[in-house]
């Protein structure tokens, strides 16, 4: 009997990625900006994205328009169901801390299955995209809530707007390269250090909480910026003994993890 291939999505507020899932194993990862998948449509997928599944499983936070362009791209080239993956209460091991599960982003809850599926203890899981989303879960699957701020573009564009004499620096392309200081001496440098030592010192306050009321938290990155604040973190001015994991993939992992037990 022929195994049904299932093609996974997570589509968020810049990326649209995907993996296809054959014999419980994912192979043929990609992704593409949402900026070019409404700019060129079908024809930008044609190539990239597998053909021939039976299954199609998104987890979205996107707007409605992508996710009708995308369902309609998906349906017109694939004879295949199409299940959209919502945030639940209690599930695959995982106890939400929210009262109202609709109020906590679907990716969010995805990542920390993954990240509960693969890692023991407590846990920490970090999304570095459009904005950044810090999640904690006991050793037990109990999720005690999180945190939503800025990400890093956020951040900077903030300024350039709402602001008449600062303007948006010209980012390197290399940030994760890039040496970031406390104390800049030019204003461009001054906006970047600043954003960058804001986002990571909410990561620095959220381990250490949690250190300090005896949890040794295994801490996961994922999203966009993840490894330039993998980079940071590890160059970081505290002594926290924090070793930072980075899962580019991780609400992709997720959605494996559902796929295989559904």
């Amino acid at each position: 009997m022929r195994t049904t291939r299932t093609l996974l999505f997570d589509i968020g507020n810049t990326f649209i990625k995907w993996g296809l899932l054959e014999e419980r194993k994912l192979v043929d990862l990609g992704c593409i900006r949402n900026e070019d998948f409404l700019d060129k449509g079908c024809d930008a997928l044609i190539k990239l994205i597998p053909t021939g599944v039976g299954r199609v499983i998104t987890c979205s936070v996107a707007s409605k328009n992508i996710d009708t362009k995308l369902t309609t791209f998906l349906l017109n080239n694939n004879e295949c169901s199409i299940e959209s993956v919502q945030t639940e209460s209690t599930a695959y091991g995982i106890r939400l801390g929210y009262a109202d599960a609709s109020q906590l982003g679907v990716d969010r809850w995805v990542a920390m299955i993954a990240a509960k599926t693969q890692f023991s203890g407590d846990i920490i899981v970090i999304d570095l995209g459009t904005a950044v989303t810090i999640d904690t879960v006991n050793e037990y699957g109990n999720h005690y809530g999180g945190q939503i701020l800025p990400g890093l573009q956020l951040m900077l564009s903030s300024l350039d707007k709402k602001t008449d004499r600062i303007t948006l620096p010209l980012i390197s392309n290399d940030l994760a390269s890039m040496k970031i200081n406390f104390w800049a001496d030019n204003t461009d440098n001054a906006i970047v250090f600043g954003a960058c030592n804001a986002i990571c010192g909410a990561i620095e306050r959220a381990i250490t909480y949690l250190q300090e009321s005896r949890h040794s938290p295994t801490v996961i990155l994922t999203g966009g910026d993840a490894l330039v604040f993998k980079n940071l973190m590890k160059e970081g001015y505290t002594n926290m003994n924090v070793e930072y994991t980075h899962r580019p993939n991780l609400v992709i992992e997720g959605l494996a993890v559902i796929a295989n037990s559904n």
